[in-house]
């Protein structure tokens, strides 16, 4: 009982986060050649997201994904940080990877790149997936499959929100370390986003952007912890004889 309580305390520590946007036009606003949408709020929310990760991967399935381009672009801007982009979810292209980036995917992952999404996650990768307004219906449906394999409670709920190019401010923004520092957020036209923690709400309140922690287990301080039960119990039996 001891041994079995450890292991399930050790699986209690959170090394991954999935986070879900109702828009992709956000990654619009990192690019100062598009002054229309350019904020700097929207780049300090794609830094904080990163937390202590390095290593990006932007998936981008035919080449030709403008969100996936703004986003790789932006990275590749900020020191410290490798950023690529990826064809196909695999092993080896997210071989240290701390965090995946997935907008508007256009076609449905295999149960292989599911398998994998799923390892890639128990090891304690996060994922940031951009669904869109309802004319992108297709292409959140793509995604709420996706995280329904990966055991997410979060989805994308197909609307048409907050018409236009917008800012969340004040209110619309909930207090966390994901937004620390953003002043404001540049959006247009966004899906709601159920469940989770609220990062960003349109102007009635509906959650755009939202997070969940993954509970992943650490098996360095599992064994720790094992094999210090195993040395106590094994003194224990010693002591009785």
């Amino acid at each position: 009982m001891i041994l079995l309580s450890a292991i399930a305390l050790c699986a209690l520590n959170v090394n991954a986060t999935i986070i879900v946007s109702g828009d992709a036009s956000i990654a619009s606003a990192l690019n100062p050649a598009v002054p229309t949408f350019y904020n700097q709020g929207d780049q300090q929310f794609f830094t904080n997201i990163l937390g202590n990760a390095t290593d990006v991967a932007v998936f981008d399935q035919l080449g030709t994904n403008p969100f996936a381009f703004q986003i790789n672009n932006y990275y590749s801007s900020v020191s410290a940080i490798n950023t690529s982009e990826i064809p196909t979810i695999s092993s080896s292209s997210l071989e240290n990877v701390g965090m995946l980036i997935v907008p508007l995917p256009v076609s449905a992952f295999s149960n292989d790149e599911m398998a994998i999404m799923n390892s890639y996650i128990n090891g304690g990768g996060s994922v940031f997936f951009l669904g869109d307004a309802f004319t992108s219906s297709v292409k959140n449906a793509i995604i709420n499959q996706m995280l329904l394999g990966i055991g997410s409670s979060l989805s994308i709920k197909n609307d048409s929100l907050d018409r236009g190019i917008n800012k969340a401010t004040a209110n619309q923004i909930s207090p966390d370390v994901y937004t620390n520092g953003v002043q404001s957020l540049t959006y247009g036209f966004v899906s709601a986003v159920n469940s989770g923690t609220s990062l960003f709400s349109t102007k009635n309140g509906t959650s755009f952007i939202a997070y969940e922690p993954t509970s992943v287990p650490e098996p360095s301080m599992a064994m720790l912890i094992i094999v210090s039960i195993v040395g106590f119990l094994g003194l224990k039996k010693r002591n009785r004889k």
